[in-house]
């Protein structure tokens, strides 16, 4: 049916009515090509397309305008939106989807810069023409036509920027078949978008056809059906309250269907309704036909192998290559264990990921306390904040651009086999969402020290002399504080994120309020500040010093409550170490964790309130390659952790978030793993410290004296030396991995959420391990992941393969199955289909929770 909005023969609208018009649920309006000037070029085009969705109660608008030479630009503009105004008296308020192709993409992009009465969610570009300079520039004979739809040389302002468009999601199409067109106009605008909106773009570059073919191509047709799910609100807009951000969205679950084009009949399918006239369709974004994949349920496959022998001879091939595919081992990393009593949960531990976004070196890593993003830093003065994958699609996108990426860098070299046997750039289990989604550019000079707060701000200290507030959901620095001299370290308040600390080179730590904007208490103490660390409760903080120096003050008012100093107990130095060189303290850590020590020592300092039976463990770091962990409760120097070298860096350790495992990098390029605490050796170091000669006495509170005597200094000094010989017990067993080929500057623990969340994203170990018994108790999830940074700007991303035994056991179980076809041999990490494996449909509930609830919905690109 066609409705007319004007007097001319092509001012009208084709309307496609769902068969049930009651239960409309959205709109979909459709802006035809034709080079503003081909009469072939009608509302018709979208025939096939409008008759399809509008089977799915989603109502279709098909507009036709005007054309060149009988009319030039903006005529052809007014005429598309005096048609959106005409379909909006029809729908009201229905949420709707805006859609164009070649030059009806660019009238699309003109119309957002309107004010439009439509509420449009998505936005969907077919093959469009984005930027007329860049069009004329890469193909001069479209000078003519171009001309031909605009007055004098108004086609040389037809560009878009990110800033001149609405928010909102926008889906991009393009066919690499497209003899009209190169993807570059779609990579530009792209790359605009994804700056200014980096959840909200995703792109799909494929052979769908020719430029004519592309709104007719079935696949293209199932991609934009599952893009069209209006059951929620979109992103709402950000609160332009700097410090009332919020960042939580939800949408319902948007699961893609990949089915290889000649699909066995045979093999039992997902039971989720397909398009009518789709059922073969390849929707997975590869221009490679070797690329093909199956992805199906997990459960779906173990019933084709429990069926095995009743399929036919094809049906059996596939599976028995889909079973290859589903159990690809990475090459796991050889972990040096000094003795068996180092840590042993690391023995399948391979790289997941590598990212390299710098060819600086990278010093500060560090988590999002909810686990969603990971902020880096270092010389190049540039933040980058990289995004946990959360959903499949994002995985896919992720997957496929490191082959992309991989294919583009290794082509010329295919034949060389190293680069294999170091570990593939193809990624088998990425973490990161595979570019970087936010990159600040705030300052002009290395960036000390980064730190995050509980609503995802970000603080940086830069040799620059300048502190930087950012948020994680705006693309421009929201504060700058300008201090007297290099900011070696920043820290928000760890209750209250209106407040953070800064320190500087000078021995100036200042106390800050963000909404007054001022420093409310500042002091200057004895020696320059390297590193600085708040108590869990925040009312006193620590801070380390060049010289080894540890001072404890009180956070109201910056009050010095008392020091202590780290010194060698024997003359003997660290052999790179020389003078009085390698104190420095490079790192701070303090963790309320359980009191293992018989004795309370008083202190003539204010003590802090800690709960009964426990205690803070203070874990500091400094150049002379120990790290030391001492009780806050018995002043004692409970364990030092040494094996590493840091002589002159400033490298620091971190601790697992269930407090199992301390790791640190260290300048001979290796990361090492320590046990934390070791119950036993520390419960009977203190027996055997505070027990006089007949072995029956303790020395407790009440015989501070003897204890005092006992423990060889004076605990009425306000200055206390820990000396090393007076240590309780050494930890010298640790596990090392050879992670980079330069100094290894950061090594952390991912936190338990970011496993969470990646579980959710459909990730294969997390389907491997839960793929036999979906009940079975959850893996250790604190120190599952690691991420480590080195001196060439690379990122590595180590995970442990906890699935392994499931892959052994299904090796061995369906052995008929992987044994059938010995053509094909199981594919290894950095094949292809390794990389693209993956799981489709809502997946399976455990524990009485769904795994697939509420996912927070993203788009993302694929160029």
């Amino acid at each position: 049916m066609d409705l007319k909005y004007g007097e001319h023969n092509r001012q009208s609208v084709r309307v496609y009515q769902p068969p049930n018009k009651d239960k409309i649920s959205a709109c979909c309006i459709f802006i035809h090509g034709g080079a503003w000037r081909d009469p072939s070029n009608t509302a018709a085009d979208f025939d096939a397309f409008g008759n399809e969705l509008s089977k799915t109660g989603i109502i279709c608008y098909s507009v036709d305008y005007r054309l060149s030479p009988e009319i030039k630009h903006p005529e052809h503009l007014n005429d598309v939106l005096k048609a959106l105004k005409f379909i909006h008296s029809e729908i009201n308020d229905f949420p709707c989807c805006l859609s164009g192709h070649s030059v009806g993409a660019t009238l699309v992009l003109q119309s957002l810069q309107h004010s439009l009465p439509l509420n449009i969610m998505l936005v969907v570009l077919l093959d469009g023409i984005y930027d007329l300079p860049q069009l004329v520039l890469e193909y001069p004979d479209y000078l003519s036509f171009v001309t031909e739809a605009h007055k004098d040389r108004d086609w040389e302002t037809v560009t878009f920027e990110a800033e001149e468009l609405p928010q909102t999601n926008f889906f991009f199409v393009h066919s690499t078949a497209d003899e009209l067109l190169s993807p570059r106009q779609t990579k530009l605008l792209v790359n605009k978008l994804e700056r200014k909106f980096p959840s909200s773009v995703l792109s799909v570059i494929a052979d769908f056809g020719s430029h004519n073919s592309v709104y007719q191509d079935t696949k293209v047709r199932a991609l934009l059906l599952e893009q069209l799910n209006f059951n929620n609100r979109p992103m709402p807009p950000l609160d332009e309250k700097a410090y009332s951000l919020t960042t939580d969205s939800s949408a319902s679950d948007s699961y893609l269907r990949y089915n290889e084009k000649d699909r066995n009949p045979n093999i039992i399918l997902d039971t989720d309704q397909h398009l009518e006239g789709t059922d073969d369709t390849t929707l997975l974004p590869v221009e490679q036909t070797t690329l093909k994949t199956v992805s199906i349920k997990i459960e779906q496959l173990l019933q084709n192998c429990d069926n095995f022998d009743t399929l036919d001879p094809n049906a059996k091939s596939e599976v028995s290559n889909q079973l290859r595919q589903l159990l690809v081992e990475p090459k796991y990393l050889n972990g040096f264990r000094k003795n068996a009593a180092a840590p042993k949960a690391f023995k399948r531990l391979f790289r997941a990921q590598e990212i390299k976004d710098s060819n600086e070196p990278i010093t500060n890593i560090e988590f999002s306390p909810d686990g969603k993003y990971m902020a880096s830093s270092g010389d190049d003065g540039v933040l980058r904040v990289y995004k946990v994958i959360s959903n499949l699609i994002e995985r896919i996108n992720t997957e496929y651009l490191d082959h992309r990426e991989h294919s583009s860098t290794n082509q010329q070299i295919a034949s060389d086999n190293e680069s294999l046997k170091n570990g593939s750039s193809i990624h088998m289990a990425p973490v990161f969402y595979s570019k970087p989604y936010r990159v600040f550019e705030g300052h002009s000079a290395k960036i000390l020290s980064l730190n995050w707060s509980q609503n995802n701000f970000i603080l940086t200290g830069s040799m620059d002399r300048t502190v930087n507030l950012w948020h994680v959901d705006r693309d421009q620095v929201l504060d700058s504080y300008e201090l007297d001299d290099f900011v070696t370290s920043v820290k928000f308040h760890p209750t209250d994120d209106r407040f953070f600390l800064s320190a500087t080179l000078s021995k100036t730590l200042s106390f800050w309020s963000i909404l007054d904007r001022e420093a409310l208490y500042k002091t200057t103490v004895s020696d320059l500040i390297t590193a600085t660390c708040f108590s869990p409760n925040g009312e006193h903080l620590l801070v380390g010093t060049f010289s080894g120096k540890c001072i404890c003050l009180v956070t109201r008012g910056l009050d010095v409550a008392y020091e202590f100093d780290l010194k060698n107990y024997t003359k003997r130095r660290h052999a790179s170490s020389t003078g009085e060189s390698g104190s420095k303290i490079t790192g701070i850590t303090i963790h309320l964790a359980k009191n293992y020590s018989p004795i309370v020592v008083p202190s003539p300092a204010p003590v802090p309130h800690i709960p009964n039976g426990m205690d803070w463990k203070v874990i500091i770091a400094r150049n002379d390659s120990t790290i030391r962990m001492f009780s806050f409760n018995s002043r004692s120097l409970e364990v030092k952790y040494t094996g590493y070298t840091n002589s002159s860096s400033q490298i620091k350790p971190h601790l697992s978030e269930d407090t199992r495992y301390l790791i640190s990098g260290s300048e001979d390029h290796w990361f090492r793993i320590w046990h934390f605490i070791d119950r036993k050796k520390l419960t009977q170091a203190y027996k055997d410290r505070y027990k006089d000669k007949s072995g029956t006495k303790k020395y407790l509170l009440s015989q501070p004296k003897e204890a005092e005597k006992k423990r060889r200094f004076s605990i009425s000094s306000t200055l206390d030396t820990f000396k090393d010989g007076y240590c309780l017990y050494k930890e010298k067993n640790c596990i090392s991995f050879h992670a980079h080929h330069s100094q290894c500057n950061d090594a952390v623990f991912a936190p338990i959420e970011s496993s969470r969340i990646l579980e959710r994203s459909n990730d294969s170990i997390f389907l491997l391990y839960y793929a036999i018994d979906p009940k079975r108790p959850p893996p250790d999830l604190a120190s599952s992941i690691i991420v480590s940074t080195d001196n060439h700007g690379l990122i590595s991303v180590f995970r442990r393969d906890f699935a392994y035994n499931i892959k052994r056991e299904l090796h061995s179980k369906y052995s008929n199955v992987l044994n059938y076809n010995n053509s094909t041999t199981c594919p290894k990490e950095g094949s292809v289909i390794a990389s693209l494996i993956r799981k489709v449909g809502p997946s399976s509930s455990r524990h009485g929770r769904s795994r697939s609830v509420s996912q927070e919905r993203s788009t993302f690109s694929i160029t």
